[in-house]
């Protein structure tokens, strides 16, 4: 099994300011920053994903 570390893509988005400010006070009341945060809510995402596509 290859266990190298895997190398990271940089991505880009836009997003309104206001909801930015609503997911940055989400993420730190969770004790997370904002790359973290986008990192945890994507992982959720897909999670949720696959559960529905099981159903």
């Amino acid at each position: 099994m290859d266990e190298r570390k895997e190398r990271k893509a940089l991505t880009t988005f836009s997003i309104e300011p206001s909801f930015k400010k609503e997911l940055t006070e989400m993420f730190a009341s969770m004790g997370l920053g904002w790359a973290p945060g986008v990192r945890f809510a994507l992982k959720e995402f897909q999670k949720n994903q696959e559960k529905k596509r099981k159903q």
